[in-house]
Order: C-alpha cells, then sequence, then structure tokens
C-alpha cells in the first residue's frame, strides 16, 4: 500500500502538467506580445466624433436619432463608415445607443484608436467593427487603418485570421467578446487583469504542484520498486 501512494501521486503530477503545460505557454507567449507591443506602440485613445486625423475625416453613420438626454440603452440599427464623405465600410447590423454622440454610441460593435509606433513616431488610425451574418451568425472583423499620406486600407478577417499585430488587437479587444485570447488555449490570459487569482491557480500553480509531485514522487516510486537480487525465491526455503 505504501508503494502504490507515491505511484498514484506521480500519475497525478504528470496530469497535471500535461494538462497546464501548453497553456501556461501560450499564456506566456500572449502576455509577452502584449507587453511587447505596448513597449513599441504608444496609443492614444479615440472617442470624439467625427475623427479627425492627418487632415483626413472619418465618420460614422446611422439612422437613429440622438437623444437630449443620456443613456446606454442599445438597439439594432446599421451603421456604416466614411472617409472624407465616401463610403468605405457598407452599412451592417449594429448596436447602437442613441442616447450617446461619441464612439461609445457604438460600444461593443465599433472602436478606434491611433498608435503612435515609438521607434519610427509614425501615427496610424485603426477603426474596427465586428460584423454578424443575420444567417448563420458568423463574425467577421473589418478593420480600418489610415496612415499619413496613404491610401485608406480596409482588411475583412475571422477570429482565426487576425495577425498578431499589437494595434489591431488591441483595437478589436472589445468586440471580440466570445474568445478573448491571442493564441489557442491562452484562453486565460485577460484574467490576470480580471480575476488575477484565477491564472495563478490554472496553469500556473498547478504547473508547479504537477511538476514537483512527479519529480518527488516518481523518484520514490522508482526506490520501493524491488530490486532484480530481491526478486525470486528466497535462498534455504526449498
Amino acid at each position: 500500500m505504501g508503494a502504490e501512494r507515491p505511484k498514484r501521486r506521480f500519475l497525478v503530477g504528470a496530469g497535471l502538467v500535461v494538462l497546464s503545460l501548453i497553456p501556461a505557454v501560450q499564456q506566456a507567449r500572449a502576455i509577452g506580445a502584449w507587453e511587447l507591443g505596448a513597449l513599441r506602440f504608444e496609443e492614444e485613445l479615440v472617442l470624439e466624433l467625427p475623427i479627425e486625423f492627418a487632415g483626413r475625416r472619418v465618420e460614422i453613420s446611422d439612422p437613429m436619432p440622438r437623444l437630449r438626454r443620456y443613456s446606454e440603452d442599445a438597439f439594432p440599427s446599421r451603421a456604416g463608415v466614411l472617409v472624407d464623405g465616401k463610403e468605405v465600410l457598407a452599412p451592417v447590423r449594429t448596436m447602437v445607443r442613441p442616447g450617446r454622440d461619441d464612439l461609445g454610441r457604438y460600444h461593443s460593435w465599433i472602436d478606434a484608436g491611433i498608435f503612435r509606433h515609438r521607434p519610427s513616431g509614425v501615427r496610424t488610425l485603426y477603426l474596427a467593427r465586428r460584423v454578424e451574418s443575420p444567417d448563420t451568425g458568423e463574425r467577421r472583423y473589418d478593420v480600418l487603418i489610415l496612415r499619413p499620406n496613404q491610401p485608406v486600407e480596409v482588411l475583412s478577417l475571422s477570429h482565426a485570421e487576425l495577425p498578431k499585430n499589437y494595434p489591431i488587437m488591441r483595437t478589436l479587444q472589445f468586440l471580440i467578446d466570445d474568445d478573448l485570447s491571442l493564441y489557442p488555449f491562452s484562453f486565460l490570459e485577460f484574467m490576470w487583469v480580471i480575476y488575477p487569482v484565477v491564472p495563478f491557480v490554472y496553469p500556473w500553480l498547478t504547473l508547479i504542484v504537477g511538476a514537483t509531485w512527479s519529480f518527488r514522487y516518481g523518484r520514490r516510486s522508482r526506490r520501493s520498486q524491488p530490486s532484480a537480487g530481491q526478486v525470486g525465491t528466497p535462498l534455504g526455503t526449498v
């Protein structure tokens, strides 16, 4: 019975290592990507509408009336994006808050930010929106990129196609409410900010406990195994 306990604990420890290792590695990669991105880019928050950037004017249009009283109530509508009066993103279904007249009017559906690349000093405007199919519910993301003295660039991406690009991921951060992970199996990376105890317990604490038990009780289990000279019929008993 004494020899079985180290063996069971070794198996439990090995199981914890297997379950924790990949999330821990992916979570470390994701946190590293966010930290390195924040070092390379300085973000300027965008809230006022319309957005004036590099001599260009970016407007978001929708048919909902603007209420005089402040309200966070949201209603289904359609919204499109224009640059210098020309439609760049056609109107699509969007939840609109008529009690707001800033970017919060499209909270969790449209977001924007200006990012300055620290090494070069170049500023770029990123505007992103989520687009949901009315038939299948499939979600995609349109990203409008506006650089000084350059044409407007528009990307249409699925979650699986999202590049590991800090400004794009930062702009999309509050639009991706179903999966905030930057890498597969790094699903708890944002829990560091919300509930920091949770990612400490899993996968980091479970990885440490699993590795400790695997090493400690693995050695004990090997020591408890009978040696070759101890196996067989004792001499003088025939």
